[in-house]
């Protein structure tokens, strides 16, 4: 196992596993398998949606965030799957190696850490886009797509949390 995350509930706990091309699902309250999700390989960061019916997924290969439309109640029960092959590109590109997730304290962002980057990309979750971190369309992170900016930290992104209002 690489990543793992419980939904809202604590019902469910996503495991993702680096050299797979799986993630599976766990009931933490029979501790059975319900599900196996075909992820990309190279998938290392996963988050749930703080309402529980979105799992965001960071892959390093894709360089990319995605996600699943999830129902968790009265069992949990994938929506959509991802759309085949998962070869890159797919998902939202956010940079170099992401690994690390974390939501903003309301929920209305999601910030990836960018392990080979050395950076924070945000997405506004409600669009399904990256954020311009300076708000200037003129100067572009490097790496980043044009007139993006990025959270520049110069240092690799081994772990994440966000506290309070951004």
């Amino acid at each position: 196992p690489w990543g793992c995350a419980l939904d809202p509930s604590e019902r469910y706990l996503v495991v993702v596993l680096r050299y797979s091309d799986r993630a599976i699902v766990l009931d933490t309250e029979t501790d059975a398998r319900v599900a196996e999700l075909a992820v990309p390989f190279y998938t290392e960061g996963v988050l749930w949606s703080l309402s529980g019916e979105r799992i965001y997924f960071a892959n390093r290969w894709t360089d990319s965030i995605f996600w699943v439309e999830v129902r968790t109640a009265p069992s949990f029960e994938l929506e959509e799957a991802l759309p085949e092959p998962l070869v890159p590109p797919m998902g939202l590109y956010v940079g170099d190696n992401p690994g690390p997730l974390a939501w903003s304290q309301d929920g209305r962002r999601l910030f990836v850490g960018l392990v080979a980057g050395a950076a924070l990309s945000v997405i506004d979750v409600e669009g399904g886009r990256l954020l311009d971190a300076d708000d200037d369309p003129s100067t572009t992170s490097v790496g980043a797509p044009e007139g993006y900016s990025r959270i520049e930290l110069n240092s690799p992104v081994g772990g994440l949390a966000v506290s309070g209002e951004y």
